[in-house]
């Protein structure tokens, strides 16, 4: 399977020809205009590190279901799951009503591309809020594109746009039914007694501290790779082309292809960002690399090398009704319009 996810990936990627050496960037890639490159600094500020998360949810009989999530953190990942908000178990018991199979599939997902807002709203869309809440909600996955530059903010100034595409191995889907008329089951017998006992004594802002903005109804659960790609003037409006060819040419994951650079100048100033997201937390896991003034060598990345469940984590949302608001599980009226007071202001502000 890992072999095949690669060998997906390839063909999506549409590279031509093979090569096992190290990448040797071409000598001028603007086509004789490096020296009119007002973005090529002479200083690579390319970066790697550690991104944590407590995986704490795997040993749960039903891994991250009912779990809160933030949902102004990365997409669908698993630093933004909180704590436990609902007791699915006793849910499970009395209803049979919660799925949890293995069926696992790999390949491409998530093609975002445009301006940061563009790339949110499709990303808002897959997870299931409506065009006006996407419009309102100004933090809505704002991680997904605050943390991955950070290391290269010499040009502020530049209007970016993005590209980006995930390689996703599922192995589990998980989800449980939820619907307005089990609304009151919900409130009255399956929340979990810490949530319960926050509600009672924490104010409405701790609560999304603890506990998110939603809870995880619906889930694939797996491990994947991220890449994205962050561009400004693209003058020959070929960054796609560009974006395909630098991803196997600077990470090294399976067989090392990239095919021959586009006939196009690249875009001035260019940034790729991957990152592995499992289960096992590999040391570094993210990795940022600035195109326009690399110096280094070519990452290779050798994990994935066999599959157990310690070496998975929430990869996706199953469906678009993954995310229901945490509101909707606070019985007392007044202790929930407290809380979708703080919700709508910490989502929007």
């Amino acid at each position: 399977m890992k072999n095949l996810l690669s060998i997906l990936l390839i063909f999506v990627f549409a590279c031509a020809s093979c090569s096992d050496n190290d990448p040797d960037p071409d000598p001028d890639p603007n086509g004789g205009g490096e020296k009119q490159n007002p973005y090529k600094t002479g200083k690579d500020l390319s970066s790697s590190s550690l991104v944590p998360w407590a995986n704490k949810v795997m040993d749960d009989a039903f891994l991250m279901l009912g779990y809160g999530y933030d949902a102004t953190g990365k997409y669908a990942h698993p630093s933004s799951v909180r704590n436990k908000v609902l007791d699915i178990e006793k849910y499970d018991a009395d209803n049979d009503a919660v799925y949890f199979f293995r069926s696992t599939s790999g390949g491409p997902e998530w093609l975002i591309g445009g301006t940061r807002q563009e790339c949110i709203e499709t990303l808002g869309e897959s997870a299931g809020f409506s065009s006006n809440e996407i419009s309102k909600y100004k933090n809505l996955f704002k991680e997904k594109f605050d943390s991955p530059f950070k290391s290269d903010s010499s040009f502020p100034d530049l209007s970016y746009n993005y590209l980006g595409i995930s390689q996703v191995h599922v192995v589990y889907h998980l989800y449980f039914f939820y619907s307005s008329y089990r609304k009151e089951q919900f409130q009255s017998r399956y929340l979990n007694d810490g949530f319960k006992a926050d509600l009672d004594t924490k104010s409405p802002e701790e609560i999304i501290k603890i506990y998110g903005t939603h809870i995880l109804s619906s889930v694939n659960v797996g491990e994947r790779i991220d890449y994205l790609y962050r561009y400004a003037e693209d003058k020959h409006s070929n960054s796609y082309s560009w974006f395909l060819y630098n991803i196997p040419r600077y990470f090294s994951h399976g067989p090392t292809v990239w095919g021959s650079a586009p006939t196009s100048d690249a875009p001035l100033k260019e940034n790729l960002y991957v990152e592995v997201v499992d289960g096992t937390l590999p040391n570094p896991n993210t990795w940022m690399v600035d195109i326009t003034n690399f110096q280094g060598e070519r990452i290779i990345f050798d994990g994935w090398n066999t599959i157990t469940d310690a070496n998975l984590t929430l990869v996706n949302f199953r469906n678009k009704d993954g995310l229901i608001p945490i509101y909707e599980f606070v019985k007392d009226p007044a202790k929930k319009a407290a809380l979708v007071k703080a919700y709508e202001k910490y989502l929007s502000e």
